[in-house]
């Protein structure tokens, strides 16, 4: 078969020792070169991007809230009684503590508040979750279980109280037993940043985009303007006079 090969390569006009193969060889080789080189730079690059990510979560994760004073049993029932005395509506109130864990669900009876956030409906709430909400604001902790349970119930006792006021339960109502998992109390303290890695390539693939298409603007006539922290393109035009007005005057 080789024999075979080596017969028909004259017959096609090019030599087994002709400059032109010659040169599509080194030219491949060159391109094998250049292609293995690129690779090598951008696994580099990959690399050193990679060890600057994890640098940047490492200082970013250490944020820590310092922790809060601890009230006494007296103060936390006076702050507690004070509370639910200036409040309007203690359901109200109780509700706007919440939020609902999925934002893009849409349960029939949410209402909507001005900000955007899903105000949670007050018959969504569960005993365990207000013992969450409570702990938190009168321990600063994270788990009801952590605390005093005997004081954590007269607390949610004494709100199921001032909503039996209110009318909002029935004589000897009070809060289903069990948890909502739908829905968290909001506790404003520093939580752990959530970081989502991506890869070096796609940062360098926008950037070329960004590259291309500023080029075709530049081209077009259009320059760049940055204003503050505004940033755009800009083509300063020509404003000719209307015909009718030209010939008027």
């Amino acid at each position: 078969p080789g024999e075979k090969f080596k017969s028909r390569i004259p017959s096609l006009g090019v030599s087994m020792h002709s400059p032109a193969l010659c040169l599509l060889g080194l030219s491949a080789l060159v391109c094998a070169a250049a292609f293995d080189l690129i690779f090598e730079l951008f696994a580099g690059a990959e690399v050193a991007y990679l060890l600057f990510y994890a640098w940047k979560k490492s200082r970013a994760q250490p944020i820590t809230a310092a922790s809060a004073p601890q009230l006494s049993p007296g103060a936390r029932r006076r702050l507690w009684q004070r509370c639910l005395a200036s409040v309007p509506s203690p359901s109200d109130f109780a509700a706007s503590w919440f939020r609902y864990v999925e934002d893009d669900e849409s349960p029939v009876g949410h209402k909507a508040e001005s900000c955007g956030r899903r105000m949670v409906s007050f018959c969504d709430l569960k005993r365990e979750n207000v013992k969450d909400w409570v702990a938190w604001g009168l321990w600063s902790s994270g788990e009801a279980a952590a605390v005093d349970s005997d004081e954590l119930e007269f607390y949610v006792d004494g709100l199921e109280k001032a909503c039996r006021d209110e009318g909002v339960f029935k004589p000897g109502k009070g809060f289903p037993l069990g948890r909502e998992k739908r829905i968290c109390a909001l506790k404003f303290s520093y939580e752990p940043v959530k970081c989502v890695w991506k890869p070096f390539v796609l940062f360098a693939f926008l950037e070329f985009l960004w590259f291309v298409s500023a080029s075709v603007l530049f081209l077009r006539g259009f320059r760049y303007k940055a204003v503050g922290e505004m940033c755009y393109w800009i083509r300063k035009g020509t404003m000719s006079a209307p015909q009718s007005q030209s010939q008027s005057q």
